[in-house]
């Protein structure tokens, strides 16, 4: 029998369908920071990598406080607007 060979240590594959991340432009401090912590390493391998690493622990951090501020139609996400013309 034949072993599956695993590419290292690390997280198996994402089965999950992605979307790709383009970032096309971006002040040059912000292009600084993201390329600072992309030749650390351990946020990702790119600057777009880097940067979803971010936003992904931010929704993690704050996803209470987006649910509430969403079913609240208070700031600071703003009113809720309905879609239909009155």
């Amino acid at each position: 029998m034949e072993q599956e060979q695993t590419k290292g240590p690390g997280r198996p594959p994402n089965k999950l369908q992605s979307k790709e991340v383009n970032i096309t432009g971006m002040d040059p401090i912000t292009f600084r920071m993201l390329e600072a912590l992309e030749t650390y390493g351990r946020f990702g391998k790119t600057k777009q990598d880097v940067a979803l690493f971010i936003i992904r622990t931010w929704l993690w951090d704050n996803e209470a406080r987006l649910r509430a501020a969403i079913t609240s139609k208070d700031l600071p996400l703003g009113p809720v607007h309905s879609d239909t013309e009155p």
